[in-house]
């Protein structure tokens, strides 16, 4: 083995752990954002309660990572790839706004709740979510150059 082949080794295990968190941690802000509706209690001012922010934060990022896998499987219509594009353009916009509207509201009226655990899992998910939005803007640029300006592999193989 050589150092070549551990770089490899480790960055496919980085890469792993990369769409672990970003596309199967929405899911469990969903189902936490359901279970604990009313228990995550704070001085909110805001009319946003935390447990509606996650779950609006997890809707979002779940519709974004469908509509990568849908351009992942669409082959070359490139309509129905731009449609997917400007999709994903408008749902990163707003997780944008979202995640800032959520950072304002966990600094500065829920920076601590009864709960230890329940504040480091809440600032995690924060986070993560900046963390998502810049991996979803890579990846959308990648997959969209990849679909739009290259042909498939397929058509360079029989020419």
């Amino acid at each position: 083995m050589t150092i070549y082949d551990l770089d490899l080794i480790i960055s496919i295990f980085f890469i792993f752990i990369c769409f672990i968190l970003v596309f199967i941690w929405p899911v469990t802000q969903f189902i936490l954002g359901i279970v604990f509706q009313h228990k995550l209690v704070c001085n909110n001012k805001t009319s946003i309660p935390v447990e509606n922010w996650l779950i609006v934060n997890s809707m979002v990022t779940i519709s974004i990572e469908i509509c990568i896998i849908l351009i992942f499987m669409t082959g070359k219509d490139s309509f129905m790839i731009k449609v997917l594009d400007r999709i994903i353009s408008l749902l990163i916009s707003f997780l944008l706004i979202w995640v800032i509207i959520g950072s304002y509201v966990f600094w500065l009226e829920c920076q601590f709740f009864e709960s230890e655990g329940a504040t480091i899992y809440l600032w995690f998910c924060l986070l993560l979510t900046y963390f998502s939005i810049g991996l979803f803007l890579v990846i959308k640029r990648f997959i969209i150059n990849q679909k739009i300006t290259k042909p498939p592999l397929l058509d360079i193989l029989h020419e």
